[in-house]
């Protein structure tokens, strides 16, 4: 009887422990493996600057480069609440423009032919070189960091948008349509939530993109904010200090995308066990 207890007792334990063994593992492959990758890029940093020979004024090392990131410190706040605010912006922007763009793209064909050729060629031209103009046309407002910024994230979102309508599996609009539906209705109750996993793809992508646009908004015109006072460093020949920056503007990027990925698993719950993007990286189980 003692050893029948015990046995039951132990294989209680086991099916308590195993799944939180099971999530604790998860979580510590997940921090585990990008720690390890982050670790190797800094000795390789490491390696390049000792194999080249590389001094300072080209390729700090990754300890200068924390030295400088520390001893700035609260003093990057103003600048990246700066940036934030034009990425921000100019990623509403986008998402207000690309959004439309892509219903009328994946409705009509007229606006297929016409505007889908037509933005996949804007693409090709470099948006710094539209910087310089913008920032002449604003007069070094930030309007120029959010045009900038906008311009790099519509055309993810339009892209993405626009095929997860055209994805819509015709089993599902046929019941409904057949029931007397309206276009509207079947719009609103079947294609948008089926498209809205493509959507927050395209936002994830666009947000990040909109980080670039923002800096080189800022880097050509601005008069404040990360991008600006890179160019301050770079041109003072604080290269470790233009490193810190970079740290401290890849930080807000991650930011960022981590927002819209929350974003993305609270408003799609049905979406969650199918996510299998950079997006689960937040997520603990």
């Amino acid at each position: 009887m003692i050893a029948r207890d015990v046995g039951r007792t132990a294989a209680a334990t086991r099916r308590r422990t195993g799944p939180r063994l099971a999530v604790a593992l998860r979580i510590g492959r997940r921090v585990l493996l990008p720690a390890s990758v982050l670790v190797g890029c800094v000795l390789l940093w490491y390696l390049l600057i000792l194999a080249l020979s590389l001094p300072s004024y080209i390729l700090p090392t990754p300890l200068q480069v924390l030295r400088a990131l520390v001893a700035r410190r609260w003093a990057y706040l103003p600048d990246v609440w700066t940036t934030t605010r034009e990425i921000v912006a100019g990623f509403a922007l986008g998402l207000a423009v690309g959004l439309p763009l892509a219903v009328a793209i994946s409705r009509t064909r007229t606006f297929r032919d016409s505007l889908y050729p037509l933005l996949i060629s804007t693409q090709m031209v470099p948006l710094f070189a539209l910087a310089a103009p913008l920032t002449i046309l604003f007069s070094y407002g930030q309007m120029t960091q959010i045009l900038v910024a906008a311009l790099y994230a519509f055309f993810p979102i339009v892209v993405t948008t626009a095929d997860g309508l055209s994805r819509v599996d015709p089993d599902l609009i046929v019941p409904i349509r057949a029931a007397g539906a309206s276009e509207w209705r079947i719009f609103r109750s079947i294609r948008m939530p089926a498209a809205l996993p493509a959507l927050f793809s395209g936002s994830k992508l666009a947000v990040t993109f909109a980080v670039g646009g923002a800096v080189i908004g800022e880097w050509i015109g601005g008069q404040s904010g990360l991008g600006y006072w890179m160019r301050f460093q770079n041109d003072s020949l604080d290269i470790s200090g233009m490193y810190a920056t970079v740290v401290v503007l890849t930080l807000l990027g991650v930011t960022l995308f981590g927002i819209v990925s929350l974003a993305e698993y609270v408003l799609l719950p049905w979406h969650r066990r199918s996510r299998a993007d950079l997006g689960n990286l937040w997520r603990g189980t």
